[in-house]
């Protein structure tokens, strides 16, 4: 079998795609399909020999860097090129600073205790549900207070649910899809009006 070698594919605008494959076609067809575009839509695919040490992939953002890429902060945006001082790599994720670094860790440790606490609250108010995806954009804030704080989101199911509804936290009901609606008015036990009253 032919070893594995590094290609960077360009779309021309802002697709780029590091591929791996034994020819600069199938690392075109991987990149376009990578990218979102057709094949003819790629205007280069290069070998990238300096990349070929991290076959089959990932390539680790350092190494990214160290071949003339540059990346995002993850935490505030900001341009991040190998020579910008005081950068950190960690994995597939690079802050501008030590700063960013611990601000995206302190913000993910908060989202993970405020998806917990969602989580509790709304099985508490919605026992027997089946929670299907629970998102907290930041914190948990109610809605006339969200300045910054974003959506926090709990999709569910219940009993006799064709499709999946949601609760938002904030909120003193819940969007369920109108063909649902009699599903949940049977299981919760009441009628309409009284969901309209009480939430």
């Amino acid at each position: 079998m032919k070893p594995l070698k590094a290609y960077q594919v360009h779309d021309g605008d802002e697709g780029w795609s590091i591929q791996f494959a034994t020819n600069s076609a199938t690392a075109r067809r991987h990149g376009a399909n990578e990218i979102g575009c057709d094949w003819e839509d790629i205007e280069s695919c290069r070998r990238m020999p300096v990349l070929d040490q991290h076959a089959p992939g990932p390539v680790p953002v350092s190494a990214m860097l160290a071949a003339g890429w540059w990346f995002e902060c993850m935490h505030c945006g900001t341009q991040v090129y190998d020579d910008h001082e005081g950068h950190i790599a960690e994995g597939q994720h690079v802050y501008c600073s030590e700063r960013c670094s611990q601000r995206e860790w302190l913000d993910r440790r908060t989202r993970q205790r405020a998806e917990v606490d969602l989580i509790e609250l709304f099985e508490a108010k919605f026992p027997g549900c089946t929670i299907k995806h629970v998102h907290v954009y930041r914190r948990l804030e109610a809605k006339e207070h969200k300045n910054d704080g974003g959506k926090a989101l709990v999709r569910f199911s219940f009993p006799g649910a064709k499709y999946q509804s949601t609760f938002e936290f904030g909120d003193d009901h819940v969007s369920i899809p109108l063909i649902d609606v009699d599903a949940w008015h049977a299981w919760r036990g009441t009628k309409p009006e009284q969901e309209a009253d009480h939430g």
